[in-house]
């Protein structure tokens, strides 16, 4: 209602159209309420401005009359300052030629007492050198130098000035003394260092000379050392880690000292108003002792590796690794951490070899062992293969979580992306494990390599170790390579490192060599039987057959034991084996099984039925080399003596009873040998091509009775 835009007239006919009468009024009495208050608070104010004029108008007043007094009293002021200033004109008059006088006097005096010092310089110093204050000798020829330089021409100066010098000269001798870092603190060094630069020394001179004091200290702690930790009784666990714990000492102290001459130097030869190369020869300095520390360090740690854990190798190695850090960090040329990494890594790396020889070493133990007991079992099993297993199952973890105590978060070396890459990759996995399951295999490799297996035990041995090369083609090498790779996880970036696909491709070539070097020497074994049985008969001369011959029976018998070696480790793709002998009724598997004597009246019928026989006989399949069962050695054993036998039947001429003969042996085979054999229709074309072979080489040929051929074969 107080805007200016307010328009009565408008509000009253709103009101009118939306209130009754008593809701007007009501709205009447509030609005003059408001109005009568509004007024009040109007009047208040303004009493209060009232009030509030009547007092400024009494200060402004008062202050008038202040200013009118404090005018009066500035006058007098300045009055009485001008009579002052007047005064003391007259007085700084009347003193003048005192103060020349004076001022005259003053500098005669100090000229007297600078030429008293001169005089007093050579008693004095020599006082202070007899008291063994050289510092304190040093500052007053050096308050004195300028002087001395001033009259160095004068001849009565001239002998001060030399025996000044001479005296100079021993006292920074004795200055260079106090430049030991072992017996004075960092302050009283810097203090004799400034001071012997403040007598214009070489600055060059000076750094090296005391560089050469602080690679004595450090000459002496490795001296220390060497003598303390490096040689001595290495038998005795407790003194493997004491010397491991002093070595580690004596080498943080190493460091102090070496972190103190860095502070010094840096202070001193490095500030802005002295330029030289200082900077480079420190640098040169902290990385040579560096290494000559590192040097005795590996040396005494390589020296107790066989008696200290890894664990507590580790610990020392990370309160060397900080030490090393913080003092090269002070040096802004030096790369902090390559240098401090590579320094750990050459003692790890060392560590890493040792552990690659421990599992070598272990190994060679229990597979010598393992091969000595193996010569007195008559059979095996696959708890052979099992122990085996864990046997190098153990070397290889115990290895590792050895190696693990390296990678630990707690350590700071351990953090370092440098350290990391080529202690997990280069040397844990490529150095030791990747390697070891090299020498695994190459050491199952190479005692196969020399000369074919002549003994039964060593037969033994091709099946137990060609099955275990295998199993590390198909998994366990896989196995080991990831583990490593998880345990130590680390960036592979411009690193060639070995895949698992090598590792177990090299596995698989050893399992096929051991695998052919045992099929070889079986099928030799067999093949020679049965040439000697072939060539050292009479076929001509033979008589009647009545029992299967010596010879298969020493074949069956080596064929049996193959058997036996190879059902245990090797899988069999066959389910069951069905018991061919138990058929006595069966006759001979020959696809021309027409009965006795009508093939001994048929001649060229029989020939007729041999060569229709090869016409329509299968062709021998050809095995895969990758997958190795028992089912296929056998095979390829039987399949190669068969043919062996085969030739050497070739070779010969029959008489009748000879062929009987071949007929009862070949079908004794086949009873025996196939319920072992796959691939049943290949074996039994070989056997027919026997016989066929045997036929055609016979002179007036006649076969035996079936019946008969399977009773004498049971009565095998």
């Amino acid at each position: 209602m107080d805007k200016e835009e307010f328009n009565p007239d408008l509000y009253i006919l709103k009101l009118i159209e939306d209130y009754n009468l008593h809701q007007i009024i009501s709205k009447k009495e509030h609005l003059e309420m408001e109005i009568r208050g509004i007024s009040n608070g109007i009047q208040s104010m303004l009493y209060d401005n009232y009030a509030k004029f009547i007092t400024a108008s009494d200060v402004v007043s008062k202050i008038k009359i202040n200013f009118e007094e404090m005018e009066e009293n500035v006058n007098q002021l300045e009055f009485k300052m001008s009579c002052v200033e007047d005064t003391s004109t007259k007085i700084l008059k009347n003193l003048q030629p005192t103060k020349e006088k004076n001022l005259k006097l003053i500098k005669s005096k100090e000229n007297i007492d600078k030429l008293a010092s001169l005089i007093n310089l050579v008693p004095k110093l020599k006082e202070y050198v007899e008291e063994g204050d050289f510092v304190t000798a040093a500052q007053h020829y050096l308050r004195n130098k300028s002087l001395l330089e001033l009259y160095r021409h004068s001849q009565s100066f001239k002998g001060i000035l030399e025996e000044s010098k001479d005296i100079m000269w021993y006292i920074r001798g004795k200055l260079r003394n106090k430049l030991d870092c072992c017996l004075y603190t960092n302050e009283e060094i810097s203090a004799t260092l400034n001071l012997i630069l403040d007598l214009e020394e070489m600055k060059e001179d000076i750094l090296q000379d005391f560089l050469f004091i602080t690679k004595d200290n450090l000459n002496q702690m490795l001296l220390k050392i060497e003598d303390s930790y490096l040689t001595g009784n290495d038998d005795v666990i407790t003194s493997a880690e004491y010397k491991v714990f002093g070595c580690s000492d004596f080498s943080c102290k190493f460091f102090d000292i070496l972190s103190t001459t860095i502070d010094i130097v840096r202070k001193v030869f490095l500030r802005e108003d002295i330029i030289f190369c200082a900077s480079s020869v420190l640098t040169t300095f902290v990385v040579d002792n560096i290494d000559r520390l590192f040097t005795l360090v590996r040396l005494v740690f390589k020296q107790q590796f066989g008696n200290i854990s890894d664990e507590l190798l580790s610990n020392t190695l990370d309160q060397v690794y900080r030490k090393c850090h913080d003092c090269v960090l002070q040096v802004p040329e030096i790369a902090v951490s390559h240098i401090s990494s590579e320094m750990i890594l050459s003692i790890c790396r060392d560590r890493c070899e040792y552990h690659f020889r421990k599992m070598k070493y272990d190994f060679d133990t229990y597979f010598q062992c393992f091969i000595d007991k193996f010569k007195d079992e008559v059979l095996f099993s696959k708890d052979s293969l099992t122990s085996l297993n864990e046997a190098v199952q153990d070397i290889f973890v115990y290895a590792l979580n050895s190696l693990c105590c390296y990678i630990r978060p707690e350590y700071k070396y351990s953090r370092d992306s440098h350290f990391r890459k080529c202690f997990c990759k280069v040397l844990a996995r490529e150095s030791v494990f990747v390697s070891f399951l090299r020498y695994l295999n190459s050491t199952i490799a190479d005692l196969f390599s020399t000369s074919k297996p002549k003994e039964e035990i060593a037969l033994k041995l091709c099946v137990l170790l060609a099955r275990y090369a295998l199993e590390l083609y198909h998994i366990r090498a896989w196995n080991f390579i990831s583990i490593v790779d998880d345990k130590f996880h680390a960036s592979t970036e411009s690193l060639n490192l070995t895949s698992m696909s090598e590792i177990s491709d090299r596995c698989k070539e050893t399992a096929e060599n051991i695998i052919k070097i045992y099929i070889d020497e079986r099928q030799r074994r067999m093949s020679i039987m049965f040439k000697s049985s072939i060539e050292n008969k009479n076929w001509m001369m033979l008589k009647e057959p009545w029992k299967v011959s010596a010879a298969v029976r020493r074949v069956l018998e080596d064929f049996l034991e193959t058997v036996r070696e190879l059902e245990p480790v090797f899988e069999n793709a066959k389910a069951s084996v069905c018991d061919r002998v138990s058929d006595s009724g069966r006759s001979v598997n020959f696809s021309f099984s027409s009965s006795g004597n009508e093939l001994a009246h048929s001649i060229s019928n029989d020939r007729m039925i041999i060569r229709i026989n090869k016409l329509f006989s299968k062709s021998s399949e050809t095995l895969k080399n990758a997958e190795f069962t028992s089912d296929f050695i056998l095979n390829r054993i039987m399949k190669m003596t068969l043919k062996s036998y085969l030739e050497y039947i070739r070779q010969k001429t029959f008489n009748r009873f000879g062929l009987q003969q071949i007929q009862i042996d070949v079908h004794c085979l086949e009873l025996r040998v196939l319920p072992h054999l796959k691939n049943e229709g290949i074996f039994k074309s070989l056997f027919d091509d026997i016989i066929s072979s045997c036929y055609s080489r016979t002179i007036q040929p006649e076969f035996m009775n079936p019946q008969v051929v399977s009773l004498l074969c049971q009565n095998f």
